[in-house]
């Protein structure tokens, strides 16, 4: 899962890129497969929820706390509004990876948000409740 993570960051980036020129990426589907189900792949992992019969063995968790590995979530929840990303973001701001450009918070953050949590059991907790 943590190298799902991993993937979906260039692909969201290209995708943000793209549509500056006019593409579409975040649409292409390819065998009925788009990155919205990649994000929703990751994200139900991330909710604790067993996502697949596929992924058979523990998964590394660590990724959800290291703040630059969720870079891709910024310019994602800011296309595509999300509580589950808003819910992560909450506690990960400001989120910076020197690979994709340096910190995304400043460049896609929506100021109409609430404030960060700081509270982490809180946090973890939020991530389990239904939407």
């Amino acid at each position: 899962m943590h190298y799902q993570n991993y993937a979906i960051l260039p692909l969201v980036y290209i995708a943000e890129i793209a549509s500056r020129q006019g593409y579409d990426l975040y649409g292409l589907k390819v065998d009925g497969k788009d990155l919205h189900m990649a994000v929703d792949f990751l994200l139900e992992f991330m909710q604790g929820k067993k996502v697949s019969s596929a992924v058979y063995r523990r998964q590394d968790q660590s990724f959800i706390f290291k703040r630059r590995e969720l870079n891709w979530m910024e310019p994602y929840n800011n296309r595509f509004p999300n509580e589950r990303i808003r819910k992560l973001l909450s506690h990960s701001r400001p989120i910076a990876h020197n690979w994709s450009g340096g910190s995304s918070t400043i460049y896609f953050f929506d100021f109409k948000e609430p404030a960060p949590q700081t509270d982490v059991k809180a946090f973890l907790k939020s991530l389990r409740e239904p939407e």
